[in-house]
């Protein structure tokens, strides 16, 4: 131990970065113990965030800093199929597969079985879309941006499909092409989906009001695995979503941000960085 550290004595002198304690990582003060926004600023909070603020604000802090991982294979493919269904509100199979056959090979997943398998699985999403806004036959919005202000949150973001059910109310749709569908109990209690609707209810769309939201499975099945969340003036509780909001908020603008174990945490792209698992651990004392 002493001979290492008479080493790295020898390499700092020598200007060899990284060797002097000063400079290790996780050794020095904090730069500040500021928050992130005063007190009395409004948070831009998108909903997409709003459950891993509430879950693990550590883990969403470490993103938004960059730690996001690469993104797949499956992602470029399902955000393909996003913008064809934003494409295509009403589109028929004919009509969505001629779009998918158009734009394939800008994925760059060439004939081998990897893309060939990718394309079984596309195909299938497309069909599953197609035969889903066939049963939805009324004025749809599609890509719908929208702001609100929900408490200290600046709601931002845009919707999949918004769907008009007359006498102003209106249905929020977020596609999923995942495999895994939630629960109905988990859909019932889904952050994004109740972020959507708490912006509605608040008047991103003027005097409409969210007559519920639904998670649209493409993933998997033989048709989609729709999931419904019923309107928030229905709920036990009517105002679970505004106060999930609010808690985001205030969380996004904290000076500290805790890290918790989570039934993400195996796939969490930022582990190696969090004290709660092993590969996180500090390697100084």
């Amino acid at each position: 131990r002493d001979a290492a550290a008479q080493l790295l004595a020898h390499l700092a002198d020598q200007g060899v970065a990284g060797a002097a304690p000063e400079e290790w990582a996780g050794l020095a003060a904090p730069s500040t113990d500021a928050p992130l926004r005063p007190a009395d600023a409004p948070v831009p909070v998108s909903p997409s965030s709003v459950e891993q603020a509430t879950s693990c604000s550590l883990r969403w802090a470490l993103e938004q800093a960059g730690g996001r991982g690469d993104r797949s294979m499956d992602q470029s493919v399902g955000s393909l199929v996003h913008e064809i269904a934003a494409e295509h509100p009403h589109g028929t199979a004919a009509e969505m597969h001629a779009a998918l056959d158009a734009r394939w090979a800008e994925l760059g997943l060439g004939e081998g079985w990897v893309g060939r398998r990718q394309r079984v699985l596309a195909d299938a999403m497309i069909d599953r879309l197609a035969a889903y806004v066939a049963g939805v036959p009324g004025e749809v919005d599609v890509e719908r941006e929208f702001t609100a202000d929900v408490g200290r949150a600046h709601l931002t973001g845009r919707m999949d499909r918004v769907e008009h059910l007359g006498d102003g109310r209106v249905r929020v749709v977020d596609l999923k092409t995942s495999a895994s569908p939630v629960s109905s109990d988990k859909a019932a209690e889904h952050a994004q989906l109740g972020a959507y609707q708490a912006a509605v209810d608040a008047g991103a769309f003027g005097e409409a009001s969210a007559a519920g939201g639904r998670l649209v499975y493409l993933g998997t099945g033989k048709a989609a695995a729709v999931r419904a969340q019923p309107a928030l003036t229905d709920a036990e509780d009517p105002e679970w979503a505004t106060r999930l909001v609010t808690e985001a908020a205030e969380a996004m603008a904290g000076s500290t941000f805790l890290a918790r174990l989570t039934d993400q945490c195996r796939h969490c792209p930022v582990r190696t960085s969090c004290p709660l698992q092993d590969t996180g651990g500090r390697v100084t004392g």
